[in-house]
């Protein structure tokens, strides 16, 4: 036979664990949720201060870490957000990152590929919805380069192959996946497009 007070004292005790545990989860949401909040907001500021519509292109001799160097709009997604040169934390944090081994936007090389990344949960939150046939705007100074996506992949995140180099122009859009994934994603979602044509004019 159980003893009641011995039933009273280990129902307590399972009450004050959960009360405990849900306490220590409620804590961390919160301070997830604050941190993505000050992302965002560095996110949005950095986008405000970067709004001119012809940023002047950088190349790989001219372009420092942070540097304003291009402008990408993707209409079906409604994206449209300032480059910067970097992929570090601090560059992320401000928007798209050009990698600075690869193509400059609107620049001749004969790299060819230019590499764009941004993390899943801001600027490449809806990068998940583009499909192939899609337009890709990518903007320097008076010069506005059309791509169309042609292929969307899920490779792991030491898959450098779709980085490298290419015979025609690409741009290659990359970004953490899965998108509800909570923490370090395993995965890479990267969007690839060639380009179609150049305009003087900004789009």
């Amino acid at each position: 036979m159980v003893d009641p007070a011995l039933d009273m004292v280990t129902s307590r005790t399972s009450r004050g664990s959960r009360g405990l545990l849900s306490a220590a989860m409620i804590g961390v949401g919160t301070s997830l949720v604050i941190a993505a909040m000050s992302h965002y907001g560095a996110g949005v500021a950095a986008q405000r201060q970067a709004s001119t519509p012809h940023p002047r292109p950088g190349n790989a001799t001219r372009a420092k870490e942070g540097d304003l160097i291009a402008r990408i709009q993707i209409p079906s997604i409604n994206l449209d957000d300032a480059v910067f040169e970097g992929v570090s934390d601090a560059v992320l944090r401000k928007g798209p990152g050009h990698r600075p081994e690869t193509a400059p936007p609107g620049l001749p090389t004969r790299y060819k590929n230019c590499v764009i990344a941004a993390h899943r949960d801001s600027f490449f939150r809806r990068l998940g919805q583009l499909r192939n046939g899609e337009d890709i705007l990518l903007s320097v100074e008076n010069r506005t380069d059309r791509y169309r996506v042609v292929d969307r992949l899920i490779v792991g995140p030491e898959n450098m192959e779709v980085a490298g180099p290419t015979r025609e122009p690409r741009l290659t859009l990359v970004t953490c996946y899965p998108f509800s994934w909570v923490g370090a994603a395993p995965y890479r979602l990267v969007v690839r497009a060639e380009r179609i044509g150049t305009s003087a004019r900004f789009q």
